[in-house]
């Protein structure tokens, strides 16, 4: 089992969100926490030049994290809305 830390930032941006957005972020903490690449539920890609860091679609949203294996944990680094000049 996975412990699950955020960033400031992306305690900053739950602090503004709506609570559909809160009730997925929740149901995703409870799967990582089993599973730290949910490639079957989520759209989930590792992201380029990194080792551990990976990235999830929860629909108009983009999760990025790092999982940190050797300690048994995942920190939730960023929180984003995906708009037109989010791929840039």
């Amino acid at each position: 089992m996975f412990t699950i830390f955020y960033s400031n930032q992306a305690k900053k941006f739950i602090k503004d969100a709506d609570a559909k957005l809160i009730e997925r972020l929740r149901r995703l903490d409870s799967v990582l926490c089993l599973t730290p690449v949910p490639a079957s539920e989520y759209d989930i890609r590792k992201l380029g030049g990194y080792d551990a860091h990976y990235r999830i679609r929860l629909s108009s949203y983009r999760v990025t994290y790092r999982i940190r294996k050797a300690e048994r944990q995942i920190e939730i680094l960023q929180i984003e809305r995906r708009d037109e000049g989010t791929y840039r």
